[in-house]
């Protein structure tokens, strides 16, 4: 999670906390509903998709090069695929058609999705959140502006097996019940998608649960569940960590309120890290034998504005953004590096896979619209040699704050940055369109993916184990994570 997106979400834990009166939300959790956890992960013995006597045929080059590529332990190779959505605005008012595609880097060409993929006049498609493994992509579908159904109509929910380029039909679900594509979906293993439902009639929340081959749950949640108070967790394949935080009163009416940040709990390989009271700033993974974090200068301020009935949020920057190295297991501070570079704001980093080096996203200091954006690969080792992959014009910072895709991606394989770039293309509301590019770390080769006129390229997904994600709220209820 990018820094921006923390103050936010911390803001609004703030909110909640000053206005709920409970606290312990996974504790309560326990005791009103303790067989939750244990239905989700019972809910079914995911058995293997069915596939053809061949599997190689009928599959494209893609396809057939991960048949080709197993390794010993059969596990496949991932091939380095970029899933996005295109919005074409220059059709007629009131309807915006969409359509999904996948990106092959490997072959440097689209991959030709299966037919049964083709949407209509009715209905547009939307991608949900990849599977643990990288197999399967979650593609819905909703009814278009053009027909809204006076009732609740039917639409087809596929899981899209990426290894053998197949679209499996797993259920139908209608319009107001598909939250697939939002940030409430995930997966409890890697067959069996979970995501929120609202019933509007009995008003009741629920799970809905959906595993490939079709086979459905649903579980009821609690009716006060929305009371209930979480953490800010984000994790990868390695790292569970949760941060805490709390309103702390003004000890004078002229003075604000403040966010205080409570020590984080990490667990890295399912072991608890000690001396977590010294670490600071947000966990992005593991580079060698250490957690690295990155602390943002940021100070947050509250204000408590009375006639309102809100928060305000006032930002301070001071100093710089660090780069923090943790040795592992100890989990002390063993150095810090300075993070930005002179006149640049730091926007994301990740760790990159199968190198010792950081990837960091930096935008021009104080400029909030469309701006320069840099990619730069850091080695810890030797911080004052900084690569530059990239500098030119960044994503439209309206994008970034609708939530329309993350900053940017790495493929698994550690050879390809994804960003969003202005396409040159704009809304007739002078928004810039997006554009979806592809830069070799190692090459600095550019592709650009998906670039049309008057098309706008969206949700981005994908597959990066090392990646730190961010737990949905449904997720940290349902799993019941003990804090």
């Amino acid at each position: 999670m990018s820094e921006k997106g923390f103050v936010t979400l911390a803001f609004i834990l703030g909110i909640v906390l000053l206005s709920a009166s409970v606290v312990g939300g996974s504790f309560y959790l326990k005791k009103s509903n303790p067989e939750l956890l244990e239905k989700l992960t019972t809910f079914t013995k995911p058995g293997t998709t069915p596939q053809a006597t061949n599997p190689a045929e009928g599959a494209s080059e893609s396809a057939k090069k991960i048949i080709q590529s197993q390794t010993q332990n059969n596990a496949p190779v991932v091939p380095p695929l970029v899933a996005f959505t295109q919005k074409f605005w220059e059709a007629t008012v009131g309807l915006m058609p969409r359509q999904v595609q996948i990106y092959d880097l490997s072959q440097k060409k689209l991959v030709d999705l299966d037919p049964s993929l083709e949407a209509n006049d009715s209905n547009v498609p939307g991608i949900g959140p990849l599977s643990p493994d990288g197999k399967y992509l979650p593609i819905y579908y909703i009814s278009s502006l053009k027909s809204r159904p006076a009732s609740a109509e039917e639409y087809p929910v596929y899981f899209y097996d990426l290894q053998n380029n197949k679209a499996i039909k797993v259920m139908t679900t209608t319009q107001r019940l598909s939250s697939i594509g939002n940030s409430e979906a995930f997966w409890v293993n890697e067959q069996s998608l979970v995501y929120s439902n609202f019933d509007p009639a009995r008003k009741v929340d629920s799970l809905m649960i959906v595993n490939s081959k079709g086979e459905q749950s649903t579980i009821p949640l609690p009716s006060n569940i929305n009371q209930t108070i979480l953490p800010d967790i984000s994790r990868n394949n390695r790292i569970l960590a949760k941060y805490y935080h709390h309103i702390q009163q003004a000890a004078s009416a002229s003075a604000l309120p403040q966010l205080i940040s409570d020590p984080p709990k990490i667990t890295v390989d399912n072991s608890p890290l000690p001396n977590t009271n010294n670490i600071k700033g947000r966990v992005i993974g593991i580079l060698e034998n250490y957690l690295v974090t990155l602390e943002s200068p940021i100070q947050s301020n509250f204000v408590y504005i009375s006639n309102e009935n809100i928060l305000k949020n006032q930002n301070q920057t001071k100093g710089d953004w660090l780069f923090n190295f943790y040795k592992l297991p100890e989990g002390k501070l063993e150095k810090s590096i300075t993070a930005q570079d002179p006149g640049w704001i730091v926007r994301d980093a990740l760790i990159r896979p199968n190198k010792n080096t950081i990837l960091l996203q930096q935008q021009r200091d104080r400029v909030l619209l469309t701006s320069l954006s840099r990619y730069t690969e850091i080695d810890f080792s030797h911080p004052d040699q900084r690569r530059i992959i990239s500098q030119e014009a960044g994503s439209d910072a309206i994008n970034v704050v609708q939530g329309i895709s993350s900053f940017f991606e790495v493929t698994a394989d550690g050879n390809w940055l994804i960003g969003l770039q202005p396409s040159g293309s704009k809304t007739s509301t002078g928004a810039d369109l997006t554009q979806v590019v592809a830069w070799n770390i190692d090459t600095k080769e550019k592709v650009v993916i998906c670039k049309k006129e008057n098309i706008n390229c969206f949700d981005v997904r994908v597959y990066n184990p090392l990646k730190m994600t961010t737990v949905s709220r449904e997720e940290a209820i349902a799993k019941s994570i003990p804090y």
